[in-house]
């Protein structure tokens, strides 16, 4: 009976200790942030449409299985659309995340909201530039916030994976558009 109720206190101090660093962590500066960043030997214009037209998309962003725009064909400042993913991470559970542009500078700049009810919601910027030489850049800088407690808790976790699967997509994306 002794050596139970020792197996149980360590199990205990471990669930503990574990929290408490997972909170320490989710609690830092930057920890809801993903970053990222690549280099195209195309001009921005290439990089731009790979943003924009749905197909294009679904061709690069990794999971994506649907886009269904609100007004087909909008784009811009106040547009929406559906993106429908299989949430790897999930069984393959099919999740809808709404987005909407919030910013807009054609050919330049896009941030978009994107939400989940219940999940998520936060802001992703894409940034592209002009690098000399016909070549560009795009930049990518993100911040979500969770709606549970577990969810929060989990955010270091759950935001080193997400950027993982951005560098993935974004050289899926980099082979798109160098094949254009």
């Amino acid at each position: 009976m002794k050596w139970i109720k020792r197996i149980l206190i360590v199990l205990v101090n471990l669930v503990v200790l574990t929290t408490g660093v997972l909170w320490y962590m989710s609690s830092r500066p930057g920890a809801d942030e993903i970053n990222g960043s690549i280099e195209f030997n195309k001009p921005p214009a290439v990089v731009w449409a790979f943003l924009e037209d749905p197909e294009k998309l679904k061709s690069w962003v990794g999971w994506l299985k649907e886009v269904r725009e609100t007004i087909p064909g909008q784009r811009g400042l106040g547009s929406s659309q559906v993106w429908v993913m299989e949430d790897r991470n999930n069984g393959g559970a099919l999740m809808e995340i709404t987005s909407e542009v919030i910013a807009y500078q054609p050919g330049r700049v896009k941030t978009v909201r994107t939400t989940v009810p219940g999940m998520f919601s936060g802001q992703m910027e894409y940034m592209v530039e002009e690098t000399g030489s016909g070549h560009s850049r795009l930049s990518q800088h993100g911040k979500y916030t969770f709606a549970n407690g577990f969810a929060k808790l989990m955010t270091p976790l759950i935001m080193k994976s997400a950027s993982s699967k951005g560098k993935e997509d974004m050289q899926r994306l980099k082979q798109k558009v160098e094949a254009q």
